[in-house]
Order: C-alpha cells, then sequence, then structure tokens
C-alpha cells in the first residue's frame, strides 16, 4: 500500500489531541489541511477514523484498532531518517525531556554528559515543566520523555521508577511549631498554599496529610509549580508542600522550615510504550541510570533498578 506519511501524521495527532485545531497548530498548518489528510487517509484504507462528536473528534472501533500500527509506522519513519543521518555524516541524535524538579535535583549534569558521549551521541532538549503536564505532552508527542512524581495512570506510556522522595510541609521561619498538629481538623485549620493544578501529585496527597478534614482546608492561594509555593511559604504566606531537598535549600537560611512528619513520593520517568525499542529513548534511559545511579539522597523504589514500569494505578 502506497501510504502518505503526511497523512497517517494527521491521523495521529487528531486522535492524541482529539480536536482538529488542536491538531493542526502542531502541525503548523489548517484545521482543513488535516480534514483533507484523513478523508484521504480513510478513502486511501477504505475505513472511517473517527467520528464528530460534541467534545470534538473521537476515533471509531477501525481507528483504535489502527492506531497502534499507526504509531509504529511513523517511528519506523523517524528511524529511517536517524540512520540517514548517521549515514550522511551527521551523527547526533535529539530528545526532548521535561524536568519537574530543578535540574540539579535529577542528575541532569551528569545525564547530559553521558549522553553526549554516546554512540552516536545524544542531545537533550531540557523543558522545564510540572508532573501532570509532562505526562500530557509525552502521551501527545509534544515531549520525548520526562521525569514525574507519583503514579501514572495512562496506558499509552511506559514508566522508569527510579526511586522515591520525600515530601515536607513548609511553614514560614517563624512558625511557632516544629510539627504538623496531629488532628485533622487542627491541620486543616492552617493557613495553606495549595497546588493549582488538580492533576498535581501534590495536591492528590493532601487528603493523606488532612483527612475526613481536607474540604474544610483553609487554602489562602493557589498556585502551579514549586517555586510558587515555596516564595509565598519564604514571604509569609501560608503552609505548603515541597520536595524535602527543594525545601531545604531554603530551610538553611531560615526562611523558611520544614515540618514533621513526612511522605513518601514516586519519581520517575515517563516515554511513551510504542517507543520502548527507539534507539533515542534507549540511549536516554542509559544516561538517566547512569546519572540517577550517582545522586545518594533518595529512597529505592519497588522495583529493581532498571526496570520499566508500565501499568496503571
Amino acid at each position: 500500500m502506497n501510504l502518505n506519511f503526511n497523512q497517517v501524521r494527521s491521523f495521529l495527532l487528531v486522535a492524541e489531541e482529539g480536536n482538529l485545531t488542536r491538531a493542526a497548530a502542531r502541525r503548523h498548518t489548517t484545521p482543513s489541511a488535516v480534514t483533507a489528510h484523513v478523508r484521504q487517509l480513510e478513502e486511501r484504507l477504505d475505513v472511517v477514523l473517527f467520528r464528530r462528536t460534541r467534545q470534538g473528534m473521537a476515533l471509531t472501533d477501525a481507528g483504535e484498532r489502527l492506531l497502534p500500527a499507526a504509531r509504529r509506522v511513523m517511528t519506523a519513519v523517524r528511524e529511517l531518517g536517524d540512520t540517514a543521518a548517521v549515514l550522511n555524516g551527521n551523527r547526533t541524535r535529539t530528545v526532548s525531556l521535561g524536568l519537574n524538579a530543578p535540574p540539579e535535583h535529577l542528575g541532569v549534569s551528569t545525564l547530559m554528559t553521558v549522553a553526549a558521549r554516546g554512540e552516536p551521541p545524544l542531545v537533550v532538549q531540557l523543558e522545564s515543566s510540572m508532573s501532570e503536564r509532562i505526562v500530557a505532552d509525552v502521551a501527545a508527542g509534544r515531549l520525548d520523555a520526562g521525569f514525574v512524581y507519583g503514579p501514572v495512570d495512562n496506558t499509552a506510556l511506559a514508566r522508569e521508577l527510579l526511586g522515591r522522595r520525600r515530601l515536607r510541609v513548609a511553614a514560614p521561619g517563624d512558625f511557632p511549631l516544629d510539627r504538623l498538629p496531629d488532628d485533622p481538623a487542627e491541620r486543616a485549620a492552617l493557613p495553606w498554599i495549595w497546588p493549582g493544578v488538580a492533576g498535581c501529585p501534590f495536591r492528590l496527597l493532601m487528603p493523606e496529610i488532612l483527612g475526613a478534614s481536607t474540604a474544610e482546608a483553609n487554602i489562602i492561594n493557589r498556585v502551579d509549580g514549586e517555586e510558587s509555593i515555596r516564595a509565598m511559604v519564604r514571604a509569609g504566606m501560608g503552609l505548603g508542600l515541597l520536595e524535602e531537598r527543594y525545601g531545604r535549600e531554603a530551610a538553611g537560611n531560615g526562611s523558611l522550615k520544614l515540618l514533621e512528619p513526612s511522605w513518601p513520593i514516586d519519581l520517575g520517568l515517563v516515554y511513551r510504550a510504542d517507543r520502548a525499542d527507539d534507539a533515542a529513548i534507549g540511549a536516554l534511559l542509559v544516561a538517566v541510570r547512569t546519572a540517577w545511579s550517582q545522586i545518594d539522597d533518595h529512597e529505592p523504589g519497588d522495583t529493581e533498578s532498571g526496570a520499566p514500569v508500565r501499568r496503571s494505578a
């Protein structure tokens, strides 16, 4: 079958976005052009790939069954281009990597050094983000891989569990307590700086901290990202949840304090499951494992080192 790869690419983007306009934006073209690609592919394959809904575009049963094969086609095309580039003297490969914490907390310097020394070299392009957005961007193909906290409930993704970090509640430096009250109601009455994004792993942990009193939490502000939470805590505006190592950096000068107790949270690397055999992803995994083996302030995870975890949680 003489396939047009532009048509296959548009099919994949519409399937990922569920929306013609967003798919067209990612292709840097117009919705009408993407619609034409999809219709042409449907005619070539003699199937209907999508049905229109109030929310946008939904895959038909035929579209669902053809989606994995379409992804394999585009992976093969990417590998074909990479191999040709090597044959033509361009020996580097490139991957985009989402960071959910400061680079120095993730061993990024070592990671990039190992990647650059690979054969062929791997160039790692970094993008600072947050866990829940990284999951969405990797699933949609906007990022090749990314670090994330917590479990990943997306069957399209594979997760390499690297280990565990600790979360602590940060309070202003002059806060009178060194430990959170035992009573959940007393905890909820404290002034909280709340993680703003609904899917944030830190926000999902708040019911464990506040228990049945979560609904009555005294939320003074909602912000995105640890940097914003830490800044507001240091300004004396309230309490917020931070990764322990990140909080310690500010606790050293007395601008905030970390309260007991602490809560563990998994840290992993996610990438698309259908790219598990991709050479660039493989090279990135080697670099990440090497860098992570040199980080000494994390707890072991619940899998053996280097074992990819593909599961819903």
